[in-house]
């Protein structure tokens, strides 16, 4: 890279907003050279061909993009799941950011429309380490407050909920709105409390429950898209539940002031939001199917503290069919250099299948769990821990070994192996975890278990205690 053409880069990545207030040496040192300890990330540059794709929405990123050169097609999918154009950018433009920052799928596909297109290609190492060094914080807090907006801008804009709600209501809300985020078994807010804003969940589990005299009594377990804390504001009482995070969360707070004047304009829209298990439920008794039960409830409450509930991607095996051969394993060994990805350690659970009202004994081995937010990405100094566009989490060869993912995976799935020659002086490491043997055709421990006893799932599809049944805060805050 010549001296004349990172001064150029520099200058054209100083005219993004959020980066305008760093000094250009930070720039050019930091995203373009990729001058950080451990190893050397450079920008790089990226020619497409017309019709050469960049990114595609939905897949996941990590790296975002400057135009250099040529002109480019934005593409997003309407309600048919057709690729429509709806605008075209050139020169200076930015794009993915967004997915770079919360790690997460592409909302746009960018196209090529004309010959020689270029664009500059930052990656996420060097980001976040000149994020780190930033000692003013104001560069995080740019980035903090650009998130939640877009972040909030597309749960409103996708919601099918919402779709009565006028643009102008819904730009009142994106201005109102926060983002806040709760760890693991944090309360967003105790019974009892006043009630001074409306949720929506963005993403995650939350339960709600009570103390009915010494025990606690769950409520209802809440997922994306669940809204919650309307009716005591309709009421105008005090909080009837405590709420908490069963894992980290992203929830929508909106006033209590914006709330009632969509409740005005729009009781219709939040009655049929409202209604929505409601309505499940009902069609699920008028069925014979039973209610939900506290058994129920404890195995949803079990998923959710295994990591199951934020997870793509699950390992399980049946118990009943499981006949201890330990094929799973060797399978597991012999595929990868000696390390088997697949620990058979981790926890038992029973439930009822409700198709067939049988019991299921079931293990959860250790195992990547493929999470919907993967923390194991954040701690990785070079971007060697990526995702492909199917969710799969998986390890780069030039991972450096600095077990900063392992630590930062809170399920244990992630080890430390020692690569190439075990017998050196100091040998070399690098991480290894489960990608669901990528680049073949489906996984070794699946395939070689004779009795077909281990399955990969997605647990959201798979446990109907995951699903949106259960009970409602409708019945609670009436309660």
């Amino acid at each position: 890279m010549t001296a004349h053409l990172a001064d150029e880069w520099t200058a054209l990545l100083k005219q993004v907003p959020f980066l305008s207030m760093l000094p250009d040496a930070v720039i050019r040192e930091k995203l373009i050279m990729g001058k950080i300890p451990q190893a050397e990330v450079p920008a790089s540059l990226v020619e497409l061909a017309i019709g050469d794709y960049v990114i595609r929405e939905g897949e996941f990123g990590d790296t975002f993009y400057l135009v250099l050169n040529g002109t480019f097609g934005v593409e997003v999918w309407n309600d048919d799941g057709v690729p429509v154009q709806v605008q075209t950018i050139q020169r200076g433009s930015y794009f993915g950011e967004m997915a770079m920052i919360g790690r997460g799928m592409r909302t746009a596909s960018i196209k090529a429309l004309t010959p020689n297109c270029q664009v500059l290609e930052v990656y996420k190492g060097p980001f976040d380490r000149m994020l780190k060094e930033d000692k003013t914080g104001g560069l995080k807090k740019q980035l903090d407050e650009l998130y939640a907006r877009r972040t909030i801008e597309k749960f409103l804009r996708d919601n099918e909920f919402l779709r009565e709600v006028a643009e102008v209501d819904k730009k009142l809300m994106v201005d109102t709105a926060k983002l806040l985020r709760f760890e693991a078994m944090a309360d967003v807010y105790k019974a009892g409390a006043a009630a001074t804003s409306f949720y929506l969940v963005r993403q995650g589990f939350l339960k709600a429950w009570r103390m009915e005299g010494d025990s606690e009594s769950i409520l209802a377990y809440l997922r994306d898209k669940d809204f919650f804390g309307d009716l005591e504001l309709v009421e105008g009482r005090a909080r009837t539940a405590t709420v908490t995070a069963m894992e980290p969360v992203e929830i929508i707070e909106l006033p209590r002031s914006v709330f009632a004047g969509l409740y005005q304009r729009y009781p219709h829209v939040i009655n049929a939001y409202r209604k929505y298990d409601l309505d499940a439920r009902a069609n699920a008794a008028a069925g014979g199917a039973a209610a939900p039960s506290k058994t129920g409830m404890l195995f949803t409450a079990d998923l959710i503290g295994l990591g199951v509930a934020q997870a793509r991607s699950a390992l399980i095996i049946d118990m009943d069919l499981c006949v201890r051969c330990g094929n799973c394993v060797q399978a597991c060994t012999d595929l990868h250099n000696g390390y088997s990805r697949l620990i058979r350690r981790g926890k038992k659970l029973t439930r009822r299948e409700k198709s067939t009202n049988a019991l299921q004994n079931l293990f959860f081995p250790n195992s990547c769990l493929h999470c919907r937010t993967p923390d194991c990405m954040a701690p990785c100094p070079v971007g060697s821990i990526a995702r492909d566009k199917d969710g799969e989490v998986y390890i780069k060869d030039h991972c450096v070994g600095c077990g900063g993912c392992a630590k930062a995976c809170e399920f244990g799935n992630i080890s430390m192996v020692i690569v190439g020659d075990k017998k050196a002086a100091k040998p070399k490491r690098a991480a290894s975890k489960c990608d669901i043997c990528r680049g073949y055709d489906a996984p070794n421990c699946v395939y070689n278990c004779p009795q077909g006893a281990i399955i990969r799932i997605d647990p959201n599809e798979y446990f109907d205690e995951l699903q949106r049944s259960g009970p409602d805060l409708v019945s609670m805050a009436k309660g």
